[in-house]
C-alpha cells in the first residue's frame, strides 16, 4: 500500500494518507473491548489468527506510513528504465523498487517484530491458554498473588530479549546499508 500511494496518483490518495495516520493516533486501549466483542462473535478468540490479525491492526498503519516514505525516496526514473527494457510495472517493482527498498522494510519487519513480541494487551484480552501468549504476557505469570518470583523474571525476560537481538544481528547488514544508503543520497 505504501508504494502504490507513492507512484499512483488517484482522488482519494491524500484523504487515505489521512485516515492511515489517523488510524496509528488511535490507542490499543480504546480498540481491544470492540476487538474482543468481534473476536467473539466470529469465533477468533483464543486462536493464533486472531492474534496475528490484531497485530497487524497495531504495525500495519505506521509500516504504510514508513513504506511511503521509503519508495518516495527512490527515483521514478529507475522503475521507468525498467519498464523500457521490458519490465511490467509489477516486475519493476519486484526487481527495482523492492530490493532499493530493502534496508527500509527490514526496519518496518524489524518495528513489526518487536511490537508484536512485547505485545501485552492484546496478549492477554484476546487470549486464554498460555500456549500463544506473547514475551511479556508470559513474563508477567510468574507473579503471584502474594509474591513475586522476580529470578524467574529476569532470567525469562534474558531468554526472550536475546530472540530479539538475535533477530537484530541478522538484519544488521539491511539496516546498516539503508542508513548509509541515506546518507549517499
Amino acid at each position: 500500500m505504501g508504494y502504490v500511494l507513492s507512484r499512483l496518483r488517484f482522488r482519494g490518495a491524500g484523504l487515505l494518507m489521512l485516515a492511515v495516520l489517523a488510524t496509528q493516533m488511535i490507542p490499543a486501549t480504546s480498540i481491544v473491548v470492540p476487538l474482543y466483542m468481534l473476536y467473539r462473535d466470529l469465533g477468533l478468540l483464543d486462536t493464533m489468527q486472531g492474534m496475528v490479525m490484531g497485530h497487524v491492526s497495531l504495525v500495519a498503519p505506521l509500516a504504510i506510513w514508513m513504506s511511503k516514505g521509503f519508495f518516495d525516496t527512490i527515483p521514478p526514473d529507475l522503475e521507468g528504465a525498467a519498464r523500457i527494457d521490458g519490465c511490467s510495472r509489477l516486475g519493476a517493482f519486484w526487481r527495482v523498487a523492492l530490493p532499493l527498498a530493502g534496508p527500509g522494510m527490514a526496519a518496518i519487519f524489524i518495528y513489526g517484530f518487536v511490537t508484536s513480541w512485547h505485545d501485552f494487551l492484546f496478549a492477554k484480552t484476546l487470549i486464554n491458554s498460555n500456549k500463544l501468549w506473547t514475551a511479556a504476557t508470559g513474563i508477567s505469570s510468574f507473579r503471584g498473588e502474594y509474591f513475586t518470583l522476580h529470578e524467574l523474571q529476569m532470567a525469562a525476560a534474558l531468554v526472550f530479549a536475546l530472540r530479539v537481538v538475535a533477530v537484530f544481528l541478522t538484519m544488521q547488514r539491511q539496516i546498516i546499508s539503508g542508513a548509509l544508503g541515506g546518507g549517499v543520497k
